[in-house]
């Protein structure tokens, strides 16, 4: 045990025993459960109640009283005051994996607060929907408290009330199901530690029993009166008695454990910790930073440590980092050279921030390319440069100290920008407002960019530069790579402008898949199918397509998510499946959470695997419901993935038939139930599929709506339905109806959106449309010159959208339909004529 505390895989498990030494001012100690159903009996009934239980007694008092508030305001009252003390202060000296309890009471929290020489920041964690991930990294050295049967701090959240009656205890699972699950996920990796508890107490041996005794560490139990057969007994569980109070173990644990083995000390040799040859002072720099530049970012230089790559693993897309891009195994593109030139020679001294952002399709080389540039600019312009690794924290505060102690603008780079927007925004405002000299390169596929980068396109415009397929003299380059790495395969029999001639018959698919096809002779979709078929045992096989269904959208998959869609471990992993998928996975560590996680070679490889093993509607409904029972959207990575699997537009292109897609927005809507965007997304994809229907998806963008009243995509879609829905109907009446409550829905929406824009232009086409196919040329007059007034107020609108958003393709489409409405038809045509003609004789 005393090892596993030293390398922080404890999790430390809270029970009703060691809130007990808390005291108030007055010497009292906290309730016990006995106590607190004497406190609740005499309030709400008069008398004592001592042949029930406190859950019994709470059931009844609720009912009682009309009222579960006034029953937990009671409880509430019964904790409150109470303070930590010696052993409870001792808990914040040791670095912890976690800490959980089943405790109401803030004697942790008060202990984290008092102890300012603590180890770590505590974060609690009380319901599944909160972004855990997100709030670790908030903090340099985290470390989560789930507090799994309500806080104090949250008694009357009608959300996690208390786990107070049998039938809050029989519902618990609503808001607090992940809480446990991710228990479930420490446990085989971790020693956890039992304070507090009674030996027959149920939730500790549901715990022990459900995991079983062979599937994880040893664990401790801290408990005063055990007798020799209960530490026979557990031993046999795996489970280790130690017979002490609270108070002890803490005091014991304090004197096994020297301060040494708690905290890392920083040397101040700049050979330990390069940047700091850029510091204009002898000043060193604060731990938040010291942490920040050894977690959330890579300083890069020419003497940093790289991850051992071939160039047969870097060609076939394989990528452990900075080892290509040291060994030169990538090509040099013109984009790179863009990149240096825009970054570093135009703001060589800039007076805020400036936001570089390279776009380009999957898999046109856009990560090598920024790892390329920044690894330049490092090396050969000698500027500050900074990766962002991509499960760290942008930190303003850190960025200020680094400008404070070198004096020097600091060049950000950061891959996947759509990942990080609100991040990037935050730290870009920061930089605005204290003129920091930030220059952030980002890079980012084409469509990931319109979808989640607008606004902060908006506020921060720049450069935008483009990655494209290869030109001759960069296809010239990768030639002369491949054939002095060996690496040229079937190419090798070719003459030099034959290889040439290849390559630019393939040079608008993406650069990977070129090179499979074009150096093995044989589609790389087919080169995946049959490496995937050939995966041996089943399992690994299975394993290998669970990763790739999730990496397909840039994100790594969880071991926690892993093993509850397979029952897969990571010891199991290790074990069993690291050989079968050598240079097809790779596992990963989380550098906040300590969690483990999978990603395949590569994004596009992932793709492809996936929709070769999964080529039918029903394979791809049954695999994505699958990878969705397993989510747990506390986590930034399942959020983004449950997010990416439920678009409804895509889905709806997806699949022939409703039923499959519906589905998968039934299992998304299991694990994420009071998530707005699984709604509006399920509303869309009725909306847009051929056979979906209209009705389900007004109920669906009403049930989103229900959820987040200020949602402004939810008000966009049911602006949309409406506007649907009045083309298909024939009332004259209800399609004014329907029109005039879609342009008070948009009305509400930011005159800057450009959904709200394209739909108020979309509502005139479709007016226009319908008074089109009803003109007559023996019609009255007023209809000739009231269509020509909406015809010109929607080439109004039209163009002003176009002018405001002159990138947006929906707007582009909306012109078009307008000009196809207009131009082709006669009728249309004669009517302006009419109008114009009118229009004269009246002046």
């Amino acid at each position: 045990m005393i090892e596993a505390v030293k390398s922080q895989r404890c999790v430390l498990f809270l029970g009703a025993g060691a809130s007990k030494e808390a005291k108030n001012l007055s010497g009292d100690k906290p309730p016990d459960s006995n106590q607190l159903r004497d406190i609740l009996a005499e309030k709400f009934f008069r008398k004592t109640m001592t042949n029930r239980d406190v859950m019994g007694v709470a059931e009844m008092a609720i009912a009682n009283s009309g009222s579960a508030s006034q029953v937990y305001e009671e409880v509430r009252k019964a904790f409150t005051g109470f303070t930590p003390q010696a052993a409870h202060k001792l808990i914040p000296t040791f670095n912890w994996h976690a800490i959980a309890t089943t405790n109401y009471d803030t004697i942790v929290e008060g202990a984290y607060e008092d102890v300012k020489t603590r180890m770590q920041q505590l974060v609690p964690i009380v319901k599944d929907d909160e972004p855990i991930d997100q709030r670790l990294r908030e903090f340099s050295n985290p470390v989560p408290y789930l507090k799994l049967h309500g806080c104090l701090n949250h008694i009357h959240d009608s959300d996690i009330p208390p786990i107070l009656s049998r039938e809050v205890y029989s519902t618990y699972s609503k808001n607090r199901t992940r809480l446990f699950l991710r228990l479930q996920d420490m446990a085989f990796e971790h020693s956890f530690i039992f304070v507090g508890y009674r030996l027959d107490d149920s939730h500790i041996r549901d715990l022990i029993y459900n995991l079983g005794p062979g599937r994880r560490p040893r664990w401790y139990m801290v408990t005063p009166n055990a007798e020799q057969e209960d530490i026979d007994f557990w031993a046999t569980k795996n489970v280790e008695l130690i017979k002490a109070y609270f108070g002890g173990f803490m005091s014991a644990l304090d004197k096994s454990v020297p301060p040494l083995f708690r905290r890392l000390s920083h040397s101040a040799d700049v050979s330990d910790f390069p940047i700091r040859k850029f510091y204009s002072t002898h000043t060193v720099e604060s731990d938040l930073a010291n942490r920040s530049l050894r977690t959330d970012l890579t300083f890069i230089h020419s003497e940093m440590p790289i991850e051992a790559q071939t160039a047969e693993q870097f060609y076939s897309g394989y990528d452990t980092g900075w080892g290509a891009i040291v060994n030169r195994f990538d090509v040099r593109r013109q984009v790179e050279e863009d990149i240096l030139f825009k970054a570093v020679l135009e703001n060589e001294v800039p007076d805020g921030p400036v936001l570089i952002v390279a776009k380009g399709p999957a898999g046109s080389g856009k990560t090598v390319a920024l790892k390329r540039s920044a690894y330049e600019a490092a090396t050969v312009s000698n500027v500050i440069v900074l990766w962002f690794n991509s499960d760290g924290a942008l930190r303003p505060a850190v960025f200020d100290e680094l400008y404070e102690l070198t004096q020097k603008p600091i060049y950000l780079f950061v891959d996947d920008v759509g990942l990080h927007v609100e991040e990037l925004t935050t730290l870009l405002r920061h930089a605005r407002v204290n003129k920091l000299p930030l220059v952030v390169v980002g890079a980012e596929r084409d469509s990931d960019w319109h979808t989640y980068c607008g606004d902060l396109e908006r506020e921060f415009p720049g450069p935008e530069l483009k990655v494209r397929y290869l030109s001759r003299r960069e296809i010239n380059g990768l030639l002369d790579l491949l054939e002095k790495h060996n690496c040229l395969g079937l190419l090798a029999a070719e003459s030099r402008e034959e290889r040439i001639r290849q390559f630019e018959t393939v040079a608008e698919r993406q650069l990977l898949v070129a090179l499979h096809q074009l150096t093995q002779g044989r589609p790389f979709e087919e080169v995946l199918k049959l490496e995937h078929q050939r995966v041996s045992p089943e399992q690994a096989r299975q394993l290998y397509l669970d990763i790739a269904t999730m990496h397909q959208y840039s994100v790594s998959a969880r071991a926690g998510t892993i093993s509850r869609i397979s029952g897969i471990t990571f010891p199991d992993y290790q074990e069993k499946f690291f050989a079968p998928l050598l240079n097809i996975v790779k596992a990963e560590t989380d550098r906040y959470s300590g969690d483990y996680s999978y990603r395949t070679r590569h994004a596009r490889v992932a793709q492809l695997v996936f929709r070769q093993a999964c080529s039918t509607d029903e394979q791809k409904a049954d695999q994505f419901a699958r990878i969705i029972s397993g989510l747990d959207v506390g986590y930034s990575s399942d959020s983004r993935a449950l997010e990416q699997i439920s678009k409804g537009r895509a889905l709806a292109n997806t699949f022939a038939e409703p039923e499959p897609g519906r589905r998968i927005y039934e299992a998304a809507a299991t694990v994420a139930p009071n998530q707005a965007f699984i709604y509006q997304q399920w509303a869309l994809f009725e909306l847009h599929h051929i056979r979906g229907s209209l009705d389900e998806a007004e109920r669906r963008a009403n049930q989103a709506h229900k959820i987040d009243e200020k949602n402004t995509a939810v008000i966009h879609t049911q602006a949309e339905i409406d506007r649907i829905r009045a083309t298909k109907v024939s009332s004259a009446l209800m399609k004014d109806q329907l029109r005039r409550r879609a342009r008070e829905r948009l009305n509400t929406l930011s005159n800057n959106s450009p959904y709200a824009v394209s739909s108020r232009c979309k509502l005139l086409v479709d007016e226009i449309a319908e008074l089109n196919r009803e003109l007559r040329d023996d019609g009255p007059e007023h209809e000739a010159i009231f269509f020509a007034e909406k015809t010109q107020e929607a080439e109004n609108r039209i163009r002003l959208a176009m002018q405001q958003f002159p990138d947006d393709p929906d707007i582009a489409q909306i012109e078009a339909r307008f000009r196809e409405e207009i131009n082709q038809e006669e009728r249309a045509l004669r009517a302006l004529e009419k109008a114009l003609r009118l229009r004269l004789r009246t002046h």
